[in-house]
């Protein structure tokens, strides 16, 4: 398979207080524009495919870390050593699909995803994060060819690690896998 894919995507983010904990509530909706080739039963073929995927909803809080502050508070105050956080995305099934077509641009099932991370500052030079995560997804019954399409957890496992040199001046390393 051969593809040549461009993707854009219209987002919104909010902050916000929950429980007086800091939260997040993001919207993501991609849209595709692709070419694909590929051989299909030994003969040759192609589609193009324009269109709306399916759109990501997230809502995340910071449970140990930092107050919700105003933009001047935030600046002003040291920023506290350790963190931690949640987060569950959602992958809504709203996206083009035909289920008489290979490829389509999106899923015709849920996915969730829960998340958590923490991170840990040393110095206020050195910031050290993990992120452990798992995607959970819905079977596809009504998928190419009258079949059925099912996905075991994905589990993800992130470190990263950050040096500030300066405010807006860092250098970045990180290691992840994804295991099935």
């Amino acid at each position: 398979l051969n593809s040549k894919m461009s993707i854009i995507g219209l987002g919104y983010f909010r902050s916000f207080k929950l429980f007086n904990r800091l939260a997040k509530f993001d919207v993501i909706v991609p849209y595709a524009i692709g070419d694909y080739e590929a051989l299909l039963e030994g003969e040759e073929a192609a589609t193009t495919k324009n269109g709306f995927g399916d759109p990501l909803v997230r809502i995340s809080m910071i449970l140990i870390g930092e107050d919700p502050l105003k933009p001047k508070e935030f600046f002003a105050k040291e920023q506290k050593k350790f963190k931690l956080g949640l987060a569950l995305r959602m992958k809504v099934p709203l996206g083009q699909y035909e289920p008489d077509k290979l490829i389509n641009l999106g899923g015709n099932r849920w996915a969730f995803k829960g998340a958590v991370a923490g991170s840990h500052t040393i110095k206020n030079k050195l910031v050290l994060e993990t992120h452990v995560s798992g995607w959970f997804f819905q079977e596809n019954d009504n998928f190419y060819g009258g079949n059925t399409s099912k996905q075991a957890a994905l589990w993800g496992l992130q470190f990263h690690a950050n040096y500030i040199f300066k405010p807006g001046i860092w250098l970045a390393s990180s290691l992840g896998g994804v295991r099935v």
